[in-house]
């Protein structure tokens, strides 16, 4: 047989070399595996993958969109989207864009088609404003009255509940809905506000001028 190191021939059954002193019957020691075959080397594959894929798909998504009067609606690079006034406010005719749900402000008014029993309070009046809501995204979108808070002339007003045609829907995508939001405030106000959160997570708000 030959020595497997310095390819001597020795005996058989020699334990150890006589020429070079190498062990005949040692093992060779398995080579260590390589770093594919490790299971961390394919989550780091992974992570870079799908952040690579979140990089590129949400890249082209950052440009502004404008409204009906000019202002913007900005989407986000985590594929959220908000409004985003010039000075905050929306005004009849305006419309909103918040992840594919279109709100449009169609009008705003003194309301007096309440009975004798339901009048607002002296000194009072009662104001509504009209809204369409078109969801064009892929989750349904609730709004109701309780979204919306209106100040007149800064003070918090409270909501007017005696009518039945107030907005309250949860409305599927591609479907549409219309409704009222009610406010009782002082007839001689100056400014009157109707803000709507657009996202409760961020306290971001959509303010509607009412201009009667």
């Amino acid at each position: 047989m030959l020595c497997p190191n310095c390819k001597k021939e020795i005996p058989d059954g020699t334990q150890f070399c006589s020429e070079c002193g190498a062990s005949v019957n040692a093992s060779v020691k398995k080579q260590k595996n390589p770093v594919t075959k490790k299971w961390w080397f394919w989550v780091i594959i992974v992570v870079v993958v799908i952040a690579l894929f979140s990089a590129v798909s949400g890249g082209g998504d950052d440009a502004d969109v404008s409204s009906d009067s000019g202002d913007s609606v900005v989407e986000q690079n985590d594929g959220e989207t908000t409004t985003e006034a010039d000075d905050g406010k929306y005004y009849v005719g305006d419309k909103i864009t918040d992840n594919g749900v279109e709100i449009t402000y169609v009008s705003a008014e003194k309301w007096t088609g309440y009975s004798q029993y339901s009048a607002p309070a002296d000194g009072n009046m009662i104001v509504r404003i009209a809204l369409e809501v078109v969801n064009n995204g892929t989750s349904d979108f609730g709004i109701t009255m309780y979204d919306f808070n209106c100040y007149a002339d800064n003070q918090a007003m409270s909501e007017y509940w005696n009518a039945d045609d107030w907005i309250s829907a949860t409305v599927s995508s591609g479907r549409s809905a219309s409704g009222y939001v009610y406010f009782e405030v002082p007839a001689n106000a100056e400014s009157i506000e109707i803000e709507y959160e657009t996202n409760y997570w961020t306290d971001e708000k959509a303010v509607f001028v009412v201009e009667l």
